[in-house]
């Protein structure tokens, strides 16, 4: 469910169908994948190659390449030979290229970034511009366009939160009372609604129609240090 998202989604639509540059950018759960995926249902994906995991030279290329090959058979595979497969899939097509999950870039990975560039329009998605968290990316970001995602508003999180109580089925006594924690909680941060709605249904978190939020939040944060 996509709330409060429409300026970010006209903007990468827009990206896309100008085939220019865009750097979207925005802290962890977010929502940066969401929206591309939006867009992606949205418009198709006809001119278009998606990456899941440009974390490394290897696994954007396989992330590219695995709509024809077995999984199996990528990861078996030398970053020389998926470069080879990808530029043979590319040469013809000239698609606009869509990086995500982008980590910090050493100077092999700008290269190979940088001579891709030359033929190919790119969005990047990453969680923040700064070079010391991306490297030598932000070398190439002269030439894009920027996009930051923040955190949903008071007005989108609560619209947020009314429907996870519907479709999570909660039972909740003060509705704008729970609306108000979540959003205190969360931050309006969309990923972590969803779960604190999720520990909501938990009957452990239930003390008659009362949340205990203290001891949801503390579960929440621990199992996401287990991860």
């Amino acid at each position: 469910m996509l709330i409060g998202r429409d300026k970010e989604v006209e903007m990468v639509a827009d990206a896309i169908s100008q085939r220019k540059n865009l750097f979207l950018f925005g802290q962890e759960s977010v929502g940066k994948t969401s929206i591309i995926k939006h867009v992606l249902d949205k418009r198709g994906g006809k001119g278009i190659l998606y990456s899941d995991n440009c974390s490394t030279i290897k696994t954007s290329l396989a992330g590219f390449l695995k709509g024809d090959y077995d999984p199996t058979f990528l990861s078996s595979q030398n970053i020389s030979s998926l470069r080879k497969l990808f530029y043979k899939k590319v040469h013809k097509e000239r698609p606009y290229l869509l990086f995500d999950h982008m980590g910090s870039v050493g100077p092999k990975f700008f290269s190979y970034l940088e001579n891709l560039l030359d033929e190919h329009p790119a969005l990047f998605i990453a969680r923040s511009p700064d070079p010391g968290e991306i490297g030598d990316l932000s070398l190439l970001l002269f030439s894009f366009d920027k996009l930051e995602v923040h955190n949903l508003n008071r007005k989108y999180a609560f619209e947020l939160i009314t429907h996870f109580i519907e479709s999570f089925g909660l039972v909740i006594d003060k509705a704008d009372f729970f609306r108000k924690e979540v959003f205190r909680l969360s931050d309006g941060n969309p990923s972590a609604i969803r779960e604190i709605c999720q520990y909501a249904g938990r009957d452990e978190y239930k003390i008659g129609s009362k949340i205990k939020f203290r001891l949801l939040n503390l579960d929440r944060k621990i199992d996401a240090l287990k991860l």
